[in-house]
């Protein structure tokens, strides 16, 4: 009952790799029902390149170590294959011989396809990026090679400077000195400097504690082009995130810092988003046996959302109960019913864990844990509540067992 109960998968196999226990929680994740999967070879829901790097670690474990952590895929019934975090723990003899294998391990298949979305966009933005910063070199490298030719200079010179005025991200030249020699009208507005003023000034007056200009310019000239990520000061005294190609150039025998700052505040913003999300969504995986609710009260009685496990527990499925949001009287019993509407009143009565009794789709009565987090507007009413809610259905028929016994 207790393997059952477990949110991670689990087996246990022989020397030959066969099957000789599972859970339900692996039953789900392989399509497969118990009577199946006894007997049946593990090794054949593993794929061929994560079994080579699978079985070569199992060699490995001795009566000192007898514990790995692998993550590999597994092929289910309908097709499908799912990542998993595996713990292969080895049982040995009291002689020290390897006689099973205990594995147990848990879906990890939404947070590899978060990653992998994850990476996409990042090699994305680094594509966009470099794409830019060729493109702005490729401008350089032409005004360098008319340079000699003064009507085609010119006439690239302006060409050029149309478009670094115009360009959406802040571009600025300076000497070796730190005193701007270019500035575009992006790098302006947001910095508040102009062509022969001080950069050096700019940077040791907003950031003593981090980067003198002599260090920066050092650090140039030693590495060559760098790019970096940080925060910097607006003119209207905000700060926001960005990201800066720095190069060191030599043009007419003296040198120069050149620097392409984009903004990122909305990449960042995205990132920070996804990752808000991410961790949501692990905690609805954490909690994924048992049911979590959010019900609206106001203006009208609504289920905003129930997790699929809701039809496990009361043989309703989600949908019945999002058609009918007064289903959920039909559920709980008249007396949990008043208690419920009480609550509403004075919701101190709800202060922790609370029990209360359900009614199955096949009739049967059932238990349930359940704590709730009450929403208020700002005129301090509930216009909704959110919790979860758990199945301790067995552990109260074994205690009227226990107690009928008694």
């Amino acid at each position: 009952m207790l393997l059952d109960q477990m949110e991670e998968v689990y087996c246990r196999l022989s020397l030959d790799l066969s099957i000789i226990e599972v859970n339900l929680a692996f039953c789900r994740m392989s399509g497969h029902c118990h009577d199946e999967l006894i007997g049946f070879r593990f090794r054949l829901m593993v794929p061929e390149e994560d079994w080579a790097r699978t079985s070569g670690r199992l060699l490995t474990l001795t009566p000192q170590s007898p514990m790995i952590l692998l993550e590999h895929r597994v092929l289910t019934g309908d097709g499908h294959i799912r990542w998993v975090r595996w713990t292969y723990r080895g049982l040995f003899s009291w002689v020290g011989s390897l006689t099973e294998y205990l594995c147990t391990g848990l879906d990890i298949t939404d947070q590899k396809n978060t990653e992998d979305r994850l990476e996409h966009l990042h090699t994305h933005f680094e594509e966009v990026i470099q794409k830019r910063t060729d493109e702005l070199r490729e401008i350089n490298r032409q005004l360098f090679q008319e340079v000699s030719h003064r009507e085609a200079a010119e006439q690239q010179l302006r060409l050029t400077k149309y478009g670094v005025d115009n360009a959406a991200e802040m571009i600025l030249w300076t000497d070796q000195y730190g005193i701007v020699t270019l500035i575009n009208r992006r790098g302006k507005e947001v910095l508040g400097l102009d062509i022969g003023e001080s950069l050096m000034t700019y940077i040791e007056r907003n950031y003593p504690e981090r980067t003198q200009w002599q260090e920066l310019w050092e650090l140039l000239v030693e590495d060559g082009p760098f790019k970096i990520e940080r925060m910097i000061l607006r003119v209207d005294s905000t700060w926001f995130p960005v990201e800066m190609m720095i190069n060191h150039l030599l043009f007419g025998g003296r040198e120069y810092s050149c620097f392409f700052v984009r903004d990122i505040s909305e990449r960042k913003g995205y990132e920070t988003a996804l990752q808000g999300a991410e961790e949501k969504y692990h905690l609805l995986i954490e909690n994924a046996r048992d049911v979590i609710f959010r019900i609206s009260i106001q203006p009208e009685f609504n289920i905003d959302y129930l997790s699929p496990s809701i039809e496990l527990l009361t043989g309703f499925s989600q949908d019945q109960f999002y058609a009918n949001p007064v289903l959920v009287t039909q559920v709980l019993n008249e007396q949990n019913y008043r208690a419920f509407l009480s609550y509403l009143d004075d919701p101190r009565i709800f202060e922790g864990p609370t029990t209360v009794r359900f009614r199955r789709k096949d009739k049967s009565w059932g238990w349930l844990e359940v704590s709730v987090v009450f929403i208020r507007d700002d005129q301090g009413c509930i216009t909704a509540l959110e919790g979860i809610g758990r199945d301790i259905s067995n552990r109260k028929n074994g205690e009227d067992e226990i107690r009928l016994g008694a």
